[in-house]
């Protein structure tokens, strides 16, 4: 009998470890001006023309920037007309996320929620669980030993590295598996073997770089590296690495880069072995229609129960939202909320009608 247990991890997940010191996806421009003092009217000014033309936004002012629509809609435009002024607007923007990012990480003092799941005392991540993260931050990477990670495939590139999650999720998923031969081709299955446990990041990351050079023979190859702040060349075709983050409700995004097709992949497989899955501050929002199709894989598995950890957990809405996608699949009292993580790992969930799912019968189906 399966024991896996899958995390799909939120923006507010790493809001809520760093005590509100990370963003949610409508707070990146509030969080850059109160607390790192950005200016975008300056070194940014690309975006604040952009976001104002496309959408009225006033970046400093609105509450209701959403940086995820932003990034889409440059995205869709991209696509429909490569101009150097929108190519101008993309390059600003993937160094705004990633300046806010690794600058509000410098910000993080306290201990707190991920360290309670990656602790070695008493942990509560086992090898068999997988988590899928649609962050691009790396507060969880460098718990799950980032940095020790690729300082070992950066001194012995030839060595084959397995150190847990992030450890496999290097070896067998990104470029240091091609360079240390981990990528070798395995073998057809007829079953997914579940025992094993991956750290998948579903939207990319802002310590990952790759070849956009199409006639390399490291196209499309990316590495995670320990310093995002630098530049990073291609060691075959000596081009300047590109960063890889994607937007959220971009579908077909995924299918435009390798690793990120093995990934989806991939956790569409752990989501079918899933005996509990656990969705940690994520809203899962109407228009993200590829990570709705995600979790529904669950359906397809022994899936017995459904955790839902948010500040808002205990809203009859907030659940409904959830529990609508196994209708039909879950019984009732498997939808469980909590608050935070830390009630979740003392198993107090929130103590209101609103926990009550009540499944559709047969008849329904």
């Amino acid at each position: 009998m399966s024991d896996k247990r899958v995390f799909i991890l939120g923006a507010g997940s790493s809001k809520g470890h760093s005590k509100g010191v990370f963003p949610g996806i409508t707070e990146f421009f509030a969080k850059a001006k109160t607390r790192l003092q950005f200016d975008l009217r300056e070194e940014f000014k690309p975006i604040e023309r952009y976001a104002r033309k496309t959408f009225g936004w006033h970046v400093w002012q609105d509450e209701s920037c959403d940086i995820e629509a932003l990034f889409t809609h440059l995205e869709i435009e991209l696509d429909q007309r490569r101009s150097s002024e929108l190519l101008s607007v993309r390059e600003q923007l993937l160094k705004f996320i990633h300046e806010v990012l690794l600058n509000l990480a410098e910000l993080v003092e306290e201990s707190s929620e991920y360290d309670e799941l990656t602790r070695q005392e008493n942990p509560r991540l086992r090898s068999s669980d997988t988590i899928i993260t649609f962050n691009w931050d790396l507060l969880l990477d460098d718990l799950l030993n980032r940095e020790q990670v690729l300082e070992t495939h950066n001194r012995e590139p030839e060595q084959q590295y397995d150190h847990g999650h992030y450890g496999r999720f290097t070896s067998m998923l990104s470029g240091w598996g091609k360079v240390t031969g981990g990528s070798r081709l395995s073998p057809p299955y007829q079953q997914w073997d579940s025992s094993i446990g991956y750290y998948l990041k579903a939207h990319g990351s802002i310590d990952w770089f790759f070849c956009s050079n199409e006639s390399c023979r490291r196209a499309h190859a990316v590495f995670p590296v320990q310093d995002p702040r630098k530049t990073h060349f291609c060691a075959e075709c000596h081009d300047a690495l590109a960063p890889l983050l994607i937007p959220p409700a971009l579908n077909k995004v995924h299918r435009q880069y390798p690793l990120l097709r093995r990934i989806w992949g991939l956790a569409a497989q752990e989501l079918r072995s899933a005996i509990e899955l656990v969705i940690w501050g994520y809203s899962l929002p109407p228009t993200d229609f590829h990570a709705a199709w995600l979790l529904r894989q669950a359906r397809e598995g022994p899936l017995e129960k459904l955790i839902l950890i948010d500040p808002q957990a205990g809203a009859q809405k907030f659940v409904r939202h959830f529990s609508e996608l196994f209708k039909g699949k879950l019984q009732e009292g498997a939808v469980i909320p909590y608050q935070s993580f830390g009630d979740y790992c003392k198993n107090k969930p929130i103590p209101t009608p609103e926990m009550r799912f009540d499944p559709i019968s047969a008849a329904e189906v």
